[in-house]
């Protein structure tokens, strides 16, 4: 793998994720040995007396209504993907209601979390999300797309439009596989419900990278990446994701809409950015086709100390003005250096 320091070996049943928090069961935290060491040195920066623990309430504690979907809508939506793909078991509505902001976390974590998705469908092809998308329109139930649940802006927060009687969750992750790569064009399709870590597996084992590594890189999709329009770590090199995308599939209830996978066009506007960041709005992303690159011989870094933020600011000022490549560049303030400097001593001998 690219980022051999990822973790690449992560468990995506949805009964191994954790409900109200980030990440997997049996996926330590970063530093989570020295937890009471790090919660000392915040406490005492910040000059908090005692930091108290507040464990989160039990799954079985969260209050949870009775799901409003009837045994008809029942029957038919478990027609069109299956029976074993669609769920409204407390676990899977819980899941799929809220992304892993504070404000989601905190809400699942105390149980203030009002509202939630009557049910979630996982689909395995398109043929089956335009009969999800066709049926919920005509009978007024709302749509939330699904892919990683990384939101941190609300995007999977449960809002009923008027008229509106029901809401579903549409999880994409049945639908998660490499469907070609051009090794002349430099191009891959990928079904967009793929978790990054395994895409970019897929690509290393043939020599690529797609050298996009968000944040939430681990527990988020391509599709997610798509529709909240997001930058990753060396998107100084291969551009943010809008960047990197040469065409898309997107069904809506109407049908589907495939961009085509060519050259930039001298007319607009683009759909390909109408799409990107949408946030689900405009229909379900399907496919997309990414522009891949040759793995680096080499990866070099280099970390300088500045005796003030503000040289720091200029250093990457020159650097840009100058033009000079970089594929990632950070500027810690002194409060941010300090704190790293003190996490990575934790747990180890001084001399």
């Amino acid at each position: 793998m690219f980022y051999t320091e990822l973790n690449s070996k992560i468990d995506y049943t949805r009964e191994n994720l954790r409900w109200n928090s980030w990440g997997a069961y049996g996926q330590d935290f970063f530093k989570v040995g020295q937890m009471q060491e790090i919660l000392k040195f915040l406490s005492d920066e910040l000059k908090i007396s005692e930091i108290r623990k507040t464990p989160p309430v039990a799954l079985e504690e969260i209050t949870l209504p009775k799901s409003s979907f009837t045994q008809t809508q029942i029957r038919d939506l478990s027609k069109i993907s299956g029976a074993k793909h669609f769920s409204i078991e407390r676990r899977e509505r819980i899941l799929h209601s809220a992304g892993r902001s504070y404000y989601d976390v905190f809400r699942l974590s105390f149980n203030s979390l009002k509202n939630f998705v009557d049910g979630v469908i996982y689909p395995g092809k398109e043929s089956e999300i335009f009969k999800i998308l066709e049926y919920c329109s005509k009978n007024h139930i709302t749509i939330i797309p699904y892919g990683g649940g990384s939101s941190v802006v609300g995007g999977l927060e449960v809002i009923k439009a008027k008229g509106q009687k029901q809401v579903l969750s549409l999880d994409t992750t049945r639908m998660n596989s490499l469907l070609s790569l051009d090794l002349e064009s430099h191009l891959a399709t990928f079904q967009t419900g793929i978790y990054g870590p395994p895409l970019e597996i897929s690509l290393n084992e043939k020599g690529f990278t797609l050298g996009h590594f968000p944040q939430s890189f681990e527990y988020s999709t391509l599709g997610g990446w798509i529709a909240a329009r997001s930058a990753g770590q060396q998107s100084n090199r291969y551009g943010k994701i809008e960047e990197i995308l040469t065409s898309l599939k997107v069904v809506t209830p109407m049908g589907t809409v495939e961009t085509l996978k060519e050259p930039a066009s001298s007319t607009g506007p683009e759909l390909n950015r109408i799409f990107a960041g949408s946030e689900g709005l405009l229909g379900i992303i399907t496919e997309a086709t990414i522009k891949v690159h040759k793995l680096p011989e080499t990866r070099k870094y280099f970390g300088i100390l500045f005796p003030n933020f503000e040289s720091g600011v200029n250093f990457i000022r020159e650097i840009n003005h100058r033009e000079i490549p970089t594929s990632m560049i950070r500027l810690s303030d002194q409060n941010e250096t300090r704190l790293y400097q003190t996490l990575g001593t934790l747990g180890k001998k001084i001399p």
